[in-house]
């Protein structure tokens, strides 16, 4: 459906466009933009941040470092960028362990929500949870009651760190079975 708009409110719009949109230097940025990571080199957050890194580094014609700062689950990363100044030239690419990292430490030195601003997501990743297709539970409530009553060891697999694999168990045990 379409919204007619008289020529003068259109024109008044058209106008005051420029003076709606926030003011920016012809110059930024005017220095190297640093991209913290919280993974080691080589590893799938690094690799991105290097390919997203060149892009921007293309785009905006200025050098962008990747800096990988792989401890302390991220928090180091993501106090170093809660502490940059706010000019724009000190990025944080993240993943879930962010957002983990706030469930699991109550004594963050940052809040892992309201001390950042999010700019995009730039990849979706899930994480599965599978059984064998003979095994007899179906869903995840089903799992759940069946390895209460399973005797004997129960094996699994997991292609996340173990650090990772380790806090959503725990998370899994703190919260409850859904």
């Amino acid at each position: 459906m379409s919204i007619p708009l008289p020529r003068r409110t259109l024109l008044l719009m058209w106008c005051g466009l420029p003076f709606n949109v926030p003011a920016q230097t012809a110059d930024y940025p005017n220095k190297p933009i640093r991209m913290l990571t919280p993974a080691q080199p080589g590893g799938g957050t690094d690799i991105l941040a290097r390919g997203f890194g060149a892009k921007l580094a293309e785009i905006f014609r200025q050098h962008v470092v990747v800096d990988n700062r792989a401890s302390a689950s991220g928090v180091l990363a993501a106090e170093i960028t809660m502490k940059a100044a706010p000019n724009g030239c000190t990025l944080f690419m993240t993943y879930t362990q962010h957002t983990l990292n706030g469930v699991f430490n109550k004594n963050l030195p940052y809040h892992p929500v309201n001390d950042f601003s999010p700019m995009s997501q730039l990849m979706g990743a899930g994480t599965l949870l599978l059984v064998n297709a003979g095994s007899p539970p179906k869903t995840l409530k089903e799992f759940a009651e069946w390895t209460k009553n399973f005797k004997g060891a129960l094996n699994f697999g997991s292609a996340p760190s173990i650090k990772q694999r380790d806090e959503v168990n725990e998370f899994t045990c703190h919260r409850g079975t859904p």
